[in-house]
């Protein structure tokens, strides 16, 4: 490959790394607006759920320990964990997978969910190939389904190039005023640069993911873009979506804020959707214009879900679906439920933001499980998937703003009772 296209293909990578990066800034921001913070007072630090109710309780710890944690990352903490991340993989078989890949279509499991929704039968003729990635545990794959770690894919010399790639792009945060205080996002840089560098030589081919606008999304998006770019029938890119788009606002509750992201995808020529009103919210914040994705497909479907055997000694029994935001709403709607009907209560944290341990102490069961979905009578949540799963078995939840106050607790629990079996 002549030099000027390999300086074109490094620059087209690192300028896909920055705008992925940016999307993931984005993300956090609007969280941290959920619940009325900005990062000049907690700090800004990646992943915001995970850390957002310390968030709440102590901004001033945070922010310190976003201080701490960006100047121990620009004194060496960096390069110290990449190459730490390089030696890992480096001695993993290198490069026996690529040629028998590229070309044959593949999954790309960039989430642990990706084999959940993507057993389903429905998905049965989507590429059996699937390229797993070790901090992304599976717990199974759909019969037929062959497995390839992203970094058999690459060779050590490419390995090394990812390490180099990822301490420039920390640079280039550094440099950059719009992304100096998130220097921290960069963590995620040399496992973005194996996956990208595996999935350029996936194309041609046919692309299927279930992310919808973080890092990894951006970085398939980006790379069939490339491809595309060079010959437009070559590639192919589905999506299939995991998770609810809405809830964020709305019913009185303080307005969500616009998600505002950096980089919409613009690659996606096929998406499967819980419905109309989820492709309308795809097209709407997530999705390019019209006239960059022209002849979209988009099928609809519905996930699914197994309940549990129903326990005869629980009586009317509860489901809590949580998330850190909600966690305050979450104890207050639980305290005057109880003042009001005996009934068993489960509370189902988030499978990726992770909950308070006070959340352990309230007195509802806790499913850690997050295959597993107990039989209930009502879902107290906001606007989760899990809605829509246990609608499918015939299951009503009470939806409620994520960021709704636990000052408006009350008024929700009234909405509760009412729609409990025995309501008078």
């Amino acid at each position: 490959m002549p030099p000027f296209m390999k300086l074109s293909k490094h620059g087209t990578r690192m300028a896909g790394f920055l705008a992925a990066t940016r999307n993931e800034i984005a993300t956090d921001e609007m969280f941290l607006k959920l619940v009325s913070l900005s990062p000049a007072r907690v700090g800004y630090l990646p992943r915001v759920p995970k850390w957002i109710t310390l968030g709440r309780k102590s901004p001033g710890l945070t922010k310190l320990c976003s201080l701490a944690g960006a100047l121990l990352w620009i004194a060496g903490g960096a390069p110290l964990l990449f190459l730490r991340q390089y030696l890992q993989c480096r001695g993993r078989t290198p490069a026996v997978a690529a040629p028998a890949a590229r070309g044959a279509g593949a999954v790309l499991a960039l989430s642990s969910r990706t084999g959940d929704i993507l057993a389903a039968p429905q998905f049965a003729h989507l590429p059996r190939l699937w390229i797993t990635m070790p901090w992304a545990p599976l717990r199974g794959l759909p019969a037929g389904a062959c497995a390839i770690d992203v970094h058999a894919l690459l060779s050590r010399a490419e390995l090394r190039a990812c390490f180099v790639d990822a301490l420039r792009a920390t640079g280039l945060m550094l440099r950059r005023p719009s992304t100096r205080p998130w220097v921290l996002q960069s963590y995620t840089a040399f496992r973005w640069f194996c996956v990208r560098r595996a999935v350029d030589k996936l194309l041609p081919g046919h692309l299927v993911m279930t992310e919808h606008y973080d890092r990894w999304a951006i970085l398939a998006d980006d790379a069939v873009g490339a491809r595309r770019r060079a010959d437009r029938d070559a590639s192919a890119l589905t999506l299939v979506q995991h998770g609810s788009l809405g809830g964020l606002g709305g019913d009185g509750a303080q307005a969500a804020p616009a998600l505002g992201l950096h980089r919409r995808l613009r690659s996606v020529t096929s998406l499967y959707a819980y419905g109309a009103a989820a492709e309308r919210a795809f097209r709407a914040g997530i999705l390019g214009p019209p006239h960059r994705l022209p002849g979209l497909r988009v099928t609809y479907f519905k996930p699914a879900i197994r309940l549990a055997a129903r326990d005869a000694a629980a009586g009317l029994a509860i489901l809590f679906v949580g998330h850190p935001l909600a966690e305050p709403l979450h104890v207050a709607v639980y305290g005057l439920l109880r003042q009001t009907r005996p009934f068993t209560a489960y509370y189902k944290p988030h499978p990726m933001a992770p909950m308070s341990d006070a959340m352990r102490h309230v007195g509802w069961t806790i499913v850690d499980d997050s295959g597993s979905f107990p039989a209930v009578d009502l879902l107290v949540s906001y606007e989760s998937t899990l809605v829509v799963e246990y609608a499918g078995e015939g299951v009503p939840a009470e939806v409620h703003p994520i960021n709704m106050p636990p000052e408006r607790a009350g008024d929700y629990v009234e909405r509760v009772r009412r729609r409990l079996p025995g309501h008078v």
